[in-house]
């Protein structure tokens, strides 16, 4: 059994999204979520994705609330399709901190995630 590496948060919700394609949308629903990624549903769904490319997803909390993000496609398991965010605006990463808070077992650790960066600025090919 290989050992957890996550140093995230990850909640298990399930929320709708959408992956945008070149020519194409898909609907489907996140499986769980942190402040720097998303495992994503694809079960019922043909989407034919590359991996290390890059895809906008948009996920939708409700109440008119769109989280939207850039993620690079990391891989695809029975699982789910598991992404990497990449980019995503202030108000997108607000909204997705108040909700990785919320259903967090302990929010002041969500908190003390933005002490320790996921990347580093100068790695990221933007």
């Amino acid at each position: 059994m290989r050992k957890e590496q996550r140093r995230r948060i990850r909640i298990e919700l399930v929320l709708p999204a959408w992956i945008y394609t070149e020519d194409k949308s898909f609907s489907t629903e996140t499986k769980n979520l942190s402040l720097k990624g998303v495992l994503l549903n694809l079960k019922h769904n043909r989407v034919n994705l590359i991996k290390g490319e890059r895809y906008k997803i948009i996920i939708s909390p409700g109440g008119g609330v769109e989280i939207k993000v850039i993620g690079k496609f990391i891989d695809q398991t029975e699982r789910g399709a598991s992404f990497d965010f990449i980019k995503m605006d202030e108000v997108s990463f607000r909204n997705l901190f108040n909700i990785i808070r919320f259903y967090a077992p302990d929010p002041d650790l969500v908190k003390e995630e933005l002490i320790n960066p996921a990347f580093d600025v100068k790695d990221l090919d933007l």
